[in-house]
């Protein structure tokens, strides 16, 4: 069982983290798909979340088998469940 929700992905692990961020497993129940979710700590300034926005639009250009491929980017509402 999940114990929070990020847009449409159900988080379901925390894989790890750093000064900046944390990454999630999450899963989305349409289509059954398990992905890595990078969040910006809330505690950051807008400076990092122009970090964030500017390595999204980077890893969106790359193409290679060794990078991760990037499925979504944006802003979503974080819900935990009870």
């Amino acid at each position: 069982r999940f114990q929070a929700q990020l847009g449409i992905y159900e988080l379901q692990e925390t894989l790890g983290g750093g000064g900046t961020s944390l990454v999630e497993i999450g899963f989305n129940p349409e289509t059954e798909q398990r992905v890595a979710i990078k969040m910006k700590k809330p505690s950051l300034d807008e400076s990092a979340q122009f970090y964030f926005d500017t390595e999204s639009i980077n890893m969106q250009k790359l193409n290679h088998p060794n990078l991760t491929k990037l499925v979504n980017s944006g802003r979503a509402e974080y819900r935990t469940t009870n």
